[in-house]
C-alpha cells in the first residue's frame, strides 16, 4: 500500500492511495465499491475480495467465484476475433445483496451474454436476473457497459449496456 497522495482538480480534490496484490490478477474489467469499512473488489476473472480499510487486509472470495466460460471461450468456432475474455464490469450492494454485471460465454450454444447477477446474503449460488440475446457478432471486444446506479427514492437498480 502506498501513501495518500492528494490529487488536485479543477472542482475537488482527491486522496488516491494504492493497494497491492499478492497474486496477480487476470486482465480489463471488474469493479470496486465501498460497504462500510470495507473496499469491495470484484476482479475481471469472477473473485471478490473484501478489503479492510483500516489494517489493509483482505479476503479473497468471500462471495463464491462467478464462472464466465472464460475456459471454453478460446475454442469458440462463432467467434473469430476475441479481444478479451468475459469479465465482471461492475460490483453494487443494494438492498441486502449483492449484483454485478457481467459478460458470460455459453460453449452450448457458441455465444456470448451480458447478464446481471445477484447474490443475497447467506446463499452459495448466483442468480441471474437479467440475461441478454445473444450477443450476435463474430467478434468479442471491450465495448459492453455495465456500470449501475441506484435509486434510494424509487428502490430501483440502474445498468448499462454499452454498444453490444
Amino acid at each position: 500500500m502506498s501513501k495518500p497522495v492528494e490529487i488536485e482538480t479543477a472542482y475537488v480534490n482527491l486522496i488516491s492511495t494504492e493497494y497491492g496484490f499478492l497474486e496477480k490478477l487476470r486482465g480489463a474489467g471488474g469493479g470496486i465499491f465501498i460497504k462500510d469499512e470495507n473496499l469491495i473488489m470484484a476482479s475481471a476473472d469472477g473473485h471478490f475480495y473484501k478489503i479492510n480499510m483500516k489494517d489493509k487486509s483482505y479476503v479473497k472470495d468471500f462471495l463464491p467465484v462467478f464462472e464466465m466460460g472464460s475456459d471454453s471461450i478460446l475454442k469458440s468456432k462463432h467467434l473469430t476475433f476475441q479481444e478479451t475474455l468475459p469479465r465482471i464490469h461492475d460490483i453494487i450492494f443494494h438492498s441486502g445483496a449483492y449484483y454485478i454485471t457481467a459478460d458470460i460465454y455459453n460453449p452450448k450454444v457458441d455465444r456470448v451474454f451480458f447478464v446481471v447477477a445477484e447474490i443475497k446474503a447467506n446463499t452459495k449460488m448466483w442468480k441471474e436476473i437479467y440475461r441478454s440475446q445473444a450477443i450476435d457478432a463474430t467478434y468479442f471486444a471491450l465495448g459492453s457497459g455495465g456500470k449501475f446506479a441506484v435509486s434510494q427514492k424509487e428502490n430501483r437498480l440502474y445498468f448499462t449496456v454499452g454498444d453490444y
